[in-house]
């Protein structure tokens, strides 16, 4: 594993803006450290308590409802993405922050359940949200090499899930060059997918039990009263200043109205 393999986590944060006064703020906070996984190889030691620090930032920029999810199973992750699906109404805007071990295969991104065996497809994901929310931004703290590269002899065997089915692929057809694809679905204005690096790119682990360069600048940023917007550009501008340009958090897509965070809501442009 390179140096600068990231520690993801899966900070799994959906959070609902309100675009109208009845509309709930609400967080889910998703982290993993892969203690569960059955190799001791991937493990991390970062992403639960960056997941902490996110929830943390929700709450004290007054969202009401922040959810903090650790370790979960597959069937505990696409449950809790599910309850949060259905909370949400046709004027919240989900914001969903993954962080954990991702992966590329066939240039589509993956995240990896707390089994270490279990790929949940992002698009999957994210179209579960979208069928319920106004819209919906999906911040992803993994952008790592693949955990499986250089692990044990020959390929493993990993199941694919997207909810309802699932099926299997080896870990030698798992994209070997670090970090991952640009989402290549995305259509309309009804998405905004902000990686912690660009494309094919790595991120910096950061200290063991320190946090990640990205978690601890987006933690802060989540707290100022500014648009989603301001907080995502300055994010990426903060986060490539102190890794010496190493790491460029990378945004793709995009919605058709301002949101506004810390207790602020959405304002429709004109």
């Amino acid at each position: 594993m390179r140096a600068l393999a990231h520690i993801g986590l899966i900070v799994m944060m959906v959070f609902g803006l309100a675009s109208a006064a009845s509309a709930e703020e609400k967080a889910i906070v998703i982290g993993l450290d892969y203690t569960n996984a059955k190799d001791a190889r991937l493990r991390l030691s970062n992403p639960v308590r960056d997941a902490q620090e996110i929830a943390a930032s929700f709450r004290r920029a007054k969202v009401d409802n922040v959810t903090l999810l650790t370790e979960p199973s597959e069937s505990e992750f696409w449950n809790g993405l599910e309850s949060y699906a259905n909370s949400l109404t046709s004027d919240d805007v989900a914001v969903i922050f993954y962080a954990g071990h991702a992966v590329q295969y066939e240039g589509e991104n993956f995240l990896v359940a707390g089994d270490g065996e279990t790929l949940i497809n992002l698009i999957d994901m994210i179209d579960q949200i979208n069928q319920r929310a106004k819209a919906t931004v999906l911040i992803v703290d993994a952008c790592r090499n693949s955990p499986y590269d250089g692990i044990g002899s020959g390929s493993r065997s990993l199941r694919v899930s997207n909810g309802q089915a699932t099926r299997s692929i080896t870990t030698d057809v798992i994209a070997k060059d670090g970090g991952l694809a640009q989402v290549g679905d995305l259509r309309g204005l009804s998405t905004v997918v902000f990686f912690s690096t660009e494309p094919g790119n790595v991120a910096i682990d950061g200290e063991a039990g320190k946090g990640s360069p990205f978690a601890k600048v987006l933690a802060k940023e989540i707290r100022k009263r500014q648009s989603l917007d301001d907080l995502l550009r300055r994010t990426a501008v903060r986060v490539n200043k102190m890794t010496d340009g190493a790491q460029s958090p990378w945004r793709q897509g995009d919605i058709p109205f301002d949101v506004f965070l810390a207790g602020m809501k959405t304002m429709v442009i004109p």
